[in-house]
This record gives C-alpha cells, structure tokens and sequence, in this order.
C-alpha cells in the first residue's frame, strides 16, 4: 500500500447532465439560442484525465519504511506463534503420558489394595487381627478407588486438550520407550545456552524489530514538516448541444507542484515527542525481554539438569521401595507389621 503512493498516480473522471432553464421574460431583442419566454434544454458532457507523480516526499518515503518494518516484526510474531503452537502440542502430549501412568499406578494401586482387603477379612474370619484392620484396608480401598476415578477424568481432558489444539480427535496416542536416555544437555556450559537464545529467540528478536518500528514511526513524523514536489499532468474535455454553439471546450496542463507545510498548529512537533516516547518505550521492552529470556534460559537449564538426578534418584527409590514392599509384606505375615504399614508400602 505505501509502495504504490509513490508511484504514478492515474485517475480518470466524467460526467454527464442534463440542465434546462425556464424563461419567462419579453421584451427587447432575443439573442438566437437564448430560449427567450420558454425552456432551454442543454445536456453537457465532460471527461477528465489527471496524472501525477511524486518526485521527492520524505512522508511518504518513511511510511514506506516503516510498513517494510512492521512486516518484518509481524514475520517473527508469526514465528513465535509457530513455536508457542509447537510447546504448547508438546506439552499436552505430555500431558497425556502423564495421565496415562497416573491411571496406571491409581488401578494398579486399587488392585493391590482390594488384596490386602481380601486377606485382612480372611485374617479376620479366623481371628488372626482385629475388625479395625478391616475397616482400614476398606477405607484405603474406597480411597484409591475414588482416585482411579478421578485419574480416568484426568485422562479424558488431557485428550480434550489435545483435541483442541490439533482439530483432531485421538483414540490413543503413541507413547515413549520404555527405556530413555535421560542426560544432561550438551552443551554443559549455562552460558552458551544463553548465547544461543540472544541469537536465535523470536521473541527477542520481535522486540528488537518493535525498536525498528517505532523508529520509522518517529522518521513519519519528523518528515511532516519537510516539503513535498511533484510533477502533475491533466486534461480536461467538454461539450454540450446548446443550440447556436458547435464545437467543443478541451485543454491541458503539465507542470510542478510543491508544496511545504509552514505551521500546523503545534500537532506535528506533538507528533515527534509522541513518537520518540513510543521509541524509548519499544527500547525498554526490548531490555526487559532481553532481560527475561537471560533468566528463563538459566532456570530452565538448572531445572533440567536437576531433572536428570531426579529421574536417576527416582529410578533408585522404585527398587528400593519394592524391597521395603517385599519386608513390610513378610513383617505382616509375621505379625510384625500392621495392615497400614502394608497399605502405605503399597502406595
């Protein structure tokens, strides 16, 4: 759009009408064609080509510019958006893995627990524990069996989530390997991430190009008090069927046209502190991105790097917790273990 006004600018006009004039004078000496003491019916015809082009407009120059900008700036938020679209799939795939071993732990977790129920009403039957062991295993029995359900619910919406995203609905989703590399990012180095977000993050970068822009902005505004020149070509053509005129009227013009604003009222300076307040702002929330995607780099480098010894020391907690399942179970038999040490290691 601001491209083309700078380039020749054409425009075709016409018109067409039709005007009669009643007279209703006499007298004195009629003039042939004057339709004295009657109607005088004229229809006229005129046509008009007007061309110009602008040989120097500093405005227009810098809108250009600045539309040129914001093209760039708006390229990178729909980067941006690419790459939110792309998390925010990632993270409700997740999501659903998520859910799917919660369900699995919260059935597999019921299904241990009716056991011990079973077990303790048989113990009971022949007098072995008390009916308050009962009554316990049945209360951790309803428990987990009130978070199988809510687990089936989180499931449900976890597909939901994806759903939306997608536009596609999903029976099942393919999960991950059994067995994956867990290990710390390479490089190790927190500050060649850092390096690598400041050269490569969209939305640093459309922070950058909000700089631009409002640069350009301040370039509009200043050039409001330039002059402008242009060169400027026409042609006009008419005629009409008056009675005792033939002929018709034609001429044409070619030649330059400047014209240079002197006083405003005070708008355009107005327009210039605007702007250059508009560019100290883009210059602020392009220090403060900068700033956040330093911070969000460093924590989410640490966090993943903690993430790595948590999955290995969790790793270690499964086997050791199936060893203390494995006494508490034998303690039970015994009689040295209660029916609650049995449910919680169980959990």
């Amino acid at each position: 759009v601001q491209r083309g006004t700078l380039l020749p600018q054409v425009s075709l006009g016409g018109s067409l009408s039709h005007s009669r004039t009643y007279q209703s004078q006499t007298g004195g000496v009629a003039q042939p064609g004057s339709g004295a003491g009657g109607d005088d019916d004229v229809n006229s015809l005129g046509v008009n080509l007007d061309a110009s082009q602008a040989l120097y407009d500093p405005a227009r120059r810098a809108q250009l510019t600045q539309a040129e900008r914001q093209v760039d700036r708006e390229s990178l938020s729909l980067v941006v958006a690419e790459q939110q679209l792309l998390l925010e799939v990632a993270e409700a795939y997740f999501e659903i893995l998520r859910a799917h071993d919660i369900l699995s732990a919260r059935r597999s977790q019921e299904t241990a627990i009716e056991r011990q129920l079973e077990q303790a009403r048989e113990r009971f039957e022949v007098g072995l524990i008390a009916i308050t062991e009962v009554h316990e295993a049945r209360a951790s029995f309803d428990l987990a069996r009130a978070q199988r359900i809510a687990a089936e619910s989180a499931m449900q919406v976890s597909f939901e989530a994806l759903e939306r995203l997608t536009g596609q609905r999903y029976a099942s989703i393919d999960g991950l390997a059994e067995e994956i590399p867990i290990a710390p990012p390479e490089p190790v180095d927190r500050g060649d991430w850092v390096e690598l977000a400041m050269a490569n993050s969209p939305m640093l970068q459309m922070a950058e190009a909000g700089i631009e822009v409002a640069r350009s902005e301040l370039e509009v505004s200043r050039a409001g008090q330039k002059p402008r020149l242009e060169a400027f070509a026409s042609y006009d053509y008419s005629d009409n069927d008056r009675s005792g005129v033939s002929g018709y009227n034609s001429g044409s013009q070619l030649g330059l046209r400047a014209s240079m604003p002197l006083y405003t009222g005070g708008s355009t300076q107005a327009q210039i502190r605007q702007s250059g307040f508009a560019l100290e702002v883009s210059q602020y929330d392009f220090e403060a991105q900068r700033r956040d995607t330093v911070q969000q780099v460093r924590s989410l480098f640490t966090r993943v790097t903690n993430d790595v010894e948590t999955v290995e020391a969790r790793a270690q907690a499964i086997v050791s917790n199936r060893s203390a399942l494995e006494a508490t179970r034998s303690g039970y038999e015994v009689g040295t273990r209660n029916i609650v040490d049995v449910l919680n290691a169980e959990r």
